[in-house]
């Protein structure tokens, strides 16, 4: 190699230009099909260098379903809600010959019932009538139960029921009784309220 004085230079220029060919020798030189999974070195091929088209192919269509799998254990109970009906019960014989005698009262929180009664009436008198109402502390009377006397008898026995609507803030409920007779008396009073949603009319 003329122009390289040094030998070491010249052998080094060499080697450089043997390798250039042998490389170029391979890329261009290789025949068709001769490259297969032996000459590729493990984890040569990554996924940037596959077609999207060739990694399609390798997708399998979606199965059918699994079987249902078993029930799964029973949860816990969960807590206890509000009681949507509050009641109260009299078994005592109540005297109402004073008007206005209460039977049986209920407290109510707020919110919107509808009230509901029932009492049996006992009167020995044949002249004199009845009469039982629901009274409400804030919103006075809200129904009314008269029980006339037939002539020459009596209300021995004699069941009367009430029902009214309420929406309140909070109050007191009564069943209350007028009589003129003394020996007028009310007893097994039952007062009973439901909760609702929203009451109308009320």
């Amino acid at each position: 190699m003329k122009g390289l004085k040094h030998p070491a230079t010249a052998i080094a220029v060499l080697a450089l230009f043997v390798a250039l060919g042998g490389t170029a020798y391979a890329a261009t030189s290789l025949p068709a099909n001769s490259v297969g999974t032996k000459q590729l070195k493990k984890g040569a091929v990554t996924p940037p260098k596959v077609a999207r088209k060739t990694i399609a192919l390798f997708r399998g269509q979606t199965g059918p379903p699994g079987p249902k799998g078993d029930p799964g254990p029973k949860g816990d109970l969960g807590p206890v809600g509000p009681s949507s009906a509050i009641s109260v019960r009299n078994g005592s014989n109540v005297n109402f010959g004073i008007p206005g005698s209460v039977v049986v009262s209920l407290a109510l929180p707020a919110g919107s019932y509808i009230v509901m009664a029932k009492t049996n009436i006992y009167d020995i008198s044949a002249a004199n009538d009845t009469t039982c109402g629901l009274v409400d502390s804030l919103h006075g009377q809200l129904d009314i139960n008269y029980t006339n006397d037939p002539a020459g008898g009596n209300e021995a026995g004699t069941s009367l029921s009430l029902q009214a609507p309420l929406t309140t803030s909070g109050s007191t409920v009564d069943i209350q009784c007028d009589g003129s007779d003394a020996g007028a008396t009310a007893t097994a009073a039952t007062l009973s309220a439901i909760k609702l949603g929203s009451v109308s009319g009320s």
